[in-house]
């Protein structure tokens, strides 16, 4: 457990991470610098050999010129006794080995791997004889006006002279030089690279796991602590936000407890406000529905239900559009109905009135005005009552009072006609009178 927690530390990750760009930085140095020397020495190595060469064409350019051979030949088996030198080669224009410090190869043709023109050239090889690795560089002998009589003008260049040196102490050498780099190298990282983990350690690791262990004990209910601040970098600054973030969090907890006290003071009054509610909706005689703007049923009572015959799955559903298409066929205008709830889904701002009259025979009085909460209108609370009983007691009454008026002007009419043949029998009295009278 302790091995795996020190692998999966920041601090292991980042000495790994360190060493690996130290590695990497110090690898480039390193072969860079070898490639530097590699360069150097084959310049070095090259300026060599072509000092060399100059020696031996100056060397046997006179011989050459008079025609004497012998002390050309001798001049080579002078050269194959110099230090490094593993081959010098004379070859003609045909590729044919006239002069060497190896005496067997002379008339053999030359099979260096090197080209053969009017340029200097020079490369590795692999000597045959032996398989040691050689230094060659190929120097043109041009043709001089002193040549002409023996060559003529047309050939510009008479041969070549091929030095070949041994490269094997070279690589020695090039390899001690290399495990030197190389060792000077890994000790130079590991100097670093330990000097460099100790100052992260110190400056960083160290810091964040205090930081770490801090926001563990914060983490854990713990926010009185106060960290310490051991530097003004950006660890510092962390550490000292580390510490305001507690407090501001002790804080805000204590604020958070009286705000949730308060809430549920609140929520128990809610609670309380919403029995007291929905008592008083179903104590109503009235159905009481509540839609919002989004025609979505909000509340209804009992009575709501039983006066328009609504099953209950059908009102828990939440769909006003459900409730409607389930009741337009109980009335006997539904056009009217739905038109009219239309009207006022489209216009939230009024309130209305009026009366559905239904198939069977009962009368509802709908009201309906909008639901607002804090000046804001949320959707329509619809008020349905039924005065069947009313509507018909009052239909009874006007027919009682038509009949009654009825009667009454029949009344009326019959001792109004009465008078009127009183008085007609009084004046045919009187007339009757009068005319005795004059009979007399």
């Amino acid at each position: 457990m302790m091995k795996r927690k020190l692998f999966e530390s920041l601090g292991m990750k980042s000495m790994v991470i360190l060493g690996i760009i130290l590695t990497v930085v110090f690898m480039l140095i390193t072969f860079i610098n070898i490639a530097d020397e590699s360069r150097a020495l084959l310049k070095m190595q090259s300026s060599a050999a072509q000092q060399f060469g100059d020696s031996v064409l100056v060397a046997m350019r006179w011989p050459m010129l008079t025609g004497e051979q012998q002390i050309v030949q001798l001049q080579f088996d002078e050269y194959a006794r110099e230090e490094g030198v593993s081959v010098i080669h004379l070859i003609d224009a045909g590729g044919i080995i006239r002069r060497s410090t190896d005496p067997g190869l002379i008339g053999k043709r030359s099979r260096s791997k090197l080209e053969f023109s009017n340029k200097e050239v020079y490369g590795f090889e692999r000597r045959i004889r032996n398989g040691k690795i050689v230094f060659s560089k190929i120097v043109p002998i041009y043709n001089e006006p002193k040549c002409y009589i023996c060559h003529g003008q047309r050939q510009k260049v008479l041969g070549h002279l091929r030095l070949a040196f041994d490269w094997e102490q070279v690589l020695g050498t090039l390899k001690s030089v290399r495990r030197k780099n190389m060792t000077i190298s890994f000790l130079g990282l590991l100097a670093i690279t330990l000097s460099a983990g100790l100052f992260l350690l110190r400056t960083v690791i160290r810091p964040i796991e205090d930081l770490e262990a801090g926001m563990l004990r914060a983490a854990r209910g713990n926010l009185s602590q106060k960290l310490k601040v051991k530097g003004r970098d950006e660890l510092g600054s962390l550490t000292g936000m580390f510490n305001e973030m507690t407090a501001q969090l002790g804080n805000l907890i204590e604020e958070e407890k009286k705000l949730r006290l308060q809430e549920q003071a609140q929520a128990r009054q809610l609670a309380n406000s919403v029995s007291l509610l929905n008592a008083t909706l179903e104590s109503t005689i009235d159905g009481i529905l509540v839609v919002d703007n989004q025609q979505k049923i909000r509340a209804y009572n009992k009575q709501f239900l039983k006066l328009w015959r609504i099953p209950e799955e059908i009102a828990a559903s939440g769909a006003d559009e459900a409730l409607l298409h389930f009741v337009k066929d109980q009335l006997q205008n539904p056009r009217f109905f739905l038109e009219k709830i239309r009207y006022l889904y489209a216009h939230p701002e009024e309130e209305s009135f009026d009366i559905l009259e239904f198939k069977d025979g009962r009368i509802f009085e709908r009201f309906s005005l909008p639901h607002k909460i804090e000046d804001e209108i949320a959707g329509r609370v619809w008020d349905f009552r039924d005065v069947t009983e009313k509507k018909t007691a009052e239909l009874e009454l006007r027919k009682k009072m038509a009949e009654l008026e009825k009667f009454n002007r029949f009344v009326v009419g019959r001792e109004l006609r009465m008078k009127e043949l009183k008085n007609e029998i009084d004046a045919l009295k009187l007339k009757l009178k009068k005319n005795e009278k004059n009979q007399i």
